[in-house]
Parts: C-alpha cells; sequence; structure tokens
C-alpha cells in the first residue's frame, strides 16, 4: 500500500500595511455626553484606535476612550475628535466633521422641570447655584446644555 504524502506549503509572512482611513470618523450624542464612531480603517494588522477630543481644535481629552462628556466650557463651542489608527506597518490620522455644542441666546429662557423658567436678556449673566447641579438643562429653543459637576454654573447670552 501506498501512504499518501502530505505535503505543506509554505506562507511568506505577510507584510504589514499601513492604517488607512476608508469612513471618516463621526460624533452623535446628547446633552451631557458625545460618543465618536471610529469610522472604517483598514490596514495589516488591525490598527489600535485612540481619540483626542478637540474644543475649537484645541485638545481636551484624550485616551482610547470613544465619550466625552460635556462641561459649561463646551457651550458655544464646536467639539470634534481625531482619531489615530496604529498598528506595525505606521500610524494615520482622521478627523470628524465639527458638531456644534449650543449655547444660550437672547431671549431663549432656561426651563427648569418643576416648570420655572429663566429669560435671557442680550448679554445677561444668569448664575445657577445648587447641591448637585442636574446633569442638564434645556432651552426654550430646544437646546440642551450639559453642567459641571458641583454646585456652580455661569451661563452667558450671546450678544
Amino acid at each position: 500500500m501506498i501512504e499518501p504524502v502530505l505535503s505543506r506549503r509554505s506562507r511568506a509572512p505577510r507584510a504589514h500595511v499601513a492604517p488607512v482611513n476608508v469612513v471618516r470618523p463621526s460624533i452623535t450624542g446628547d446633552a451631557t455626553t458625545l460618543f465618536a464612531s471610529p469610522g472604517e480603517w483598514r490596514g495589516f494588522p488591525l490598527p489600535t484606535l485612540s481619540y483626542a477630543w478637540r474644543r475649537n481644535g484645541v485638545v481636551v481629552q484624550s485616551g482610547i476612550s470613544a465619550a466625552y462628556t460635556l462641561t459649561g466650557a463646551d457651550h458655544g463651542a464646536t467639539i470634534d475628535v481625531l482619531v489615530t489608527a496604529t498598528n506595525a506597518g505606521g500610524t494615520a490620522e482622521a478627523l470628524s466633521d465639527p458638531f456644534a455644542i449650543p449655547s444660550p441666546t437672547p431671549g431663549d429662557a432656561l426651563l427648569f422641570e418643576d416648570g420655572a423658567a429663566i429669560a435671557f436678556e442680550e448679554g445677561q449673566r444668569v448664575a445657577l447655584e445648587s447641591t448637585p447641579l442636574p446633569p442638564s438643562l434645556t432651552l426654550e429653543s430646544g437646546a440642551a446644555l450639559a453642567l459641571e459637576t458641583g454646585g456652580r454654573m455661569l451661563l452667558e447670552a450671546a450678544a
């Protein structure tokens, strides 16, 4: 009887391919938290991702978290996220479109759960003090504002 001969094909190691972004990152969120979708990446081996959250172009949080908690400083600003993909073949970056965070405008009103409201006049400042502040407030225009954790927040209507 003849024994079958098994052969193995030798596989050459696969070359590393630097990351390439094929679908840009995007941002979704609500009144308190933004979330980054990293988009779609190609490369070998699969890249690891990191996120740099930016307010008006300046990094305010970086690391591996795809979530960003809004603060009072974000009101009236634009937030975007720069996603960095890294593997043995290299590094690449892709930037999301900016996400506008609303701020109070003249004629708008701050609505409270108990039905109370504070109307904003041009250039008016409203200091809120409470312990603790609620996580968000809603403006009459429908815009939502995230609040700092702590007992005080200053809102100023745009001119």
